[in-house]
């Protein structure tokens, strides 16, 4: 009856797979069982009838101490980790679901028929003349950059210091042409539509309904 019973625990087997499903049950089953083997043993005064049957329980009691601090260890981390991968997880769905839905539906992205002269100005052929405010938000950006590039000083706007002002452009080119578009639209719908010479890219969002049709 009095036999080394040490209990073995891969630790590194549950370090490389924590999930809630493959807890260390089997372990903890054994140490149930040894205790139940274990509990008579020292509660027989008996039992003990010579150094080496203590050394033999001592070692048994030591071994299942052990144990049961390392499955204790590893199954608070499993659940710990488990837990915390799961949260990340989640958190990352719920990130590309709304990354998802606000590219597939927000506003600036929903496609819509937009007029002959707006896609002249973006140099692009579309079916059915389908953009979105985030196209031509684009084409503007893409322009204006173009220009800029070109050292062309029609289109910069200077600061009181005569530093250049990045956020303002003046309408020149093509992007003239587009604007007296948009003012004739304005017209056809009762609207006195003033376009100033100078614009921010914030303007830019009063003029788009401009550019599609009803």
């Amino acid at each position: 009856m009095l036999q080394n019973q040490e209990e073995t625990f891969d630790k590194t087997e549950y370090d490389n797979n924590y999930v809630f499903n493959n807890l260390p049950i089997d372990v903890f089953n054994n140490i149930i069982e040894t205790l139940n083997k274990i509990t008579p043993l020292i509660n027989n005064k008996n039992i003990i009838k010579k150094k080496g049957d203590l050394e033999k329980i001592d070692l048994l009691v030591k071994n299942l101490e052990k144990t049961y601090f390392l499955f204790n260890d590893v199954s608070r981390r499993c659940l710990i980790d488990s837990y915390g991968q799961n949260k990340k997880n989640f958190m990352e769905i719920k990130k590309n679901k709304k990354l998802l839905k606000n590219k597939d539906n927000s506003h600036v992205n929903k496609k819509r028929t937009a007029h002959d002269f707006t896609l002249k100005f973006m140099n692009i052929e579309s079916e059915n003349n389908m953009i979105s405010t985030a196209d031509i938000l684009r084409s503007f950006s893409n322009y204006i950059k173009e220009e800029k590039g070109k050292k062309n000083k029609d289109i910069f706007v200077y600061k009181e210091d005569n530093q250049i002002d990045n956020k303002s452009f003046k309408i020149i080119g093509k992007m003239k042409e587009l604007f007296d578009n948009i003012q004739k639209e304005a017209i056809k719908k009762n609207t006195m539509l003033i376009i100033p010479e100078i614009l921010t890219y914030n303007d830019l969002f009063t003029y788009i309904k401009y550019l599609f049709k009803e």
